[in-house]
């Protein structure tokens, strides 16, 4: 990898201390952190105590410190500590969904947090990590499913990365809002983390699961209506809040304009039965010459709109492999993003 063992171990101390600093919790004796170069790949998976990491040889040290502050984080978030919907079923996977959110999206967002604390993640650096949040909620093509759908998909085996990324973005997000409304309520007195330490708290004593009447009734007394929001963002997949005073006045709210993800044909059924179908015939695949019934040998860059990029379908046609290039660039979207004021002002 680019960075020196010494250096990768001052960050997993200093993150190590920082949140057991945060939530007030020196118990664990040891946490055990596994890095394995893997070319392409960024991603990991939380353990009891330990936090088994894949990447890139050329991850810089903040993408780095981001990653094992949101698996490290998980100690305390999921591992001890959950919120759980009343109709969870630890034999039905599908079932956990609801509160994935949580989960993923506040340790993503908790994470940030105290890496910027810690000095190991500057400002602005996490304000470009809520951009990106903006952008890839906009650019997947499940932003809008509600709850049932997620659920479905996941039931008949057809939950992607996409289908799981929503939680994360969904989640960061709300998190920013009600931290901003939170302090905002209370002068600075209070913030998101006084309200996510008690419920953490809570579920610990519960035993590790804190029913989600509980985690809504703990929220209202921050004078946030979690409920609400839940079935808004979660339950019927609306667009999440952006709150144009979550970094105060040294940055403003504006929009860039992006293109919606447009493959332009149906991707999932294609691949599943081999052929070409769903094609829309105004769409930029049509245009490209792709056609209903063409045997589909591969796709790529299918999964998300990237303008530098072009979707690349490959096909076989009366025997001879063809590739069929065009980009999934659909109707235009105005999309949230944060700015320097003095940027803006110039």
């Amino acid at each position: 990898m680019g960075l020196k063992d010494e250096a990768i171990l001052e960050s997993v101390e200093r993150i190590v201390t920082a949140q057991r600093a945060w939530m007030n919790d020196h118990n664990r004796p040891f946490y055990t952190v596994c890095l394995t170069p893997r070319d392409g790949i960024r991603a990991g998976t939380a353990l009891a105590n330990a936090f088994v990491c894949m990447i890139d040889p050329d991850t810089n040290a903040n993408r780095l410190n981001v990653l094992l502050a949101h698996e490290m984080f998980h100690d305390w978030l999921l591992f001890r500590a959950r919120v759980v919907a009343s109709d969870l079923d630890d034999d039905v996977p599908a079932s956990k969904w609801a509160y994935q959110w949580v989960d993923e999206g506040f340790t993503e967002y908790f994470a940030r947090t105290i890496l910027v604390e810690t000095g190991l993640l500057r400002m602005e650096q996490a304000v470009a990590l809520t951009n990106e949040d903006f952008e890839d909620y906009w650019l997947n093509e499940h932003r809008h499913f509600p709850y049932a759908d997620l659920r479905r998909a996941a039931e008949q085996g057809r939950f992607m990365n996409t289908h799981q990324r929503i939680g994360y973005y969904r989640g960061a997000l709300i998190a920013l809002d009600w931290d901003t409304r939170i302090q905002q309520r209370t002068n600075g007195d209070k913030s998101l983390s006084d309200a996510m330490r008690d419920i953490i708290k809570a579920a610990i004593d519960r035993g590790g699961h804190l029913p989600e009447t509980e985690f809504h009734a703990m929220m209202a007394q921050y004078g946030v209506d979690s409920n609400e929001a839940y079935q808004r963002y979660i339950i019927r997949g609306e667009t999440p809040p952006a709150n144009a005073d979550a970094f105060g006045a040294d940055y403003v709210l504006d929009a860039t304009i992006m293109h919606d993800f447009a493959p332009g044909f149906d991707v999932n059924a294609s691949e599943d039965s081999g052929r070409v179908v769903g094609v829309d015939p105004t769409g930029h695949a049509h245009g490209a010459g792709l056609r209903n019934g063409m045997e589909l040998i591969d796709v790529r860059n299918s999964r998300r709109y990237d303008p530098d990029d072009p979707m690349q379908v490959i096909v076989r046609i009366d025997g001879v492999e063809s590739t069929i290039k065009f980009y999934p660039n659909g109707a235009p979207m105005r999309v949230p993003v944060f700015r320097r004021a003095d940027r803006e002002a110039r």
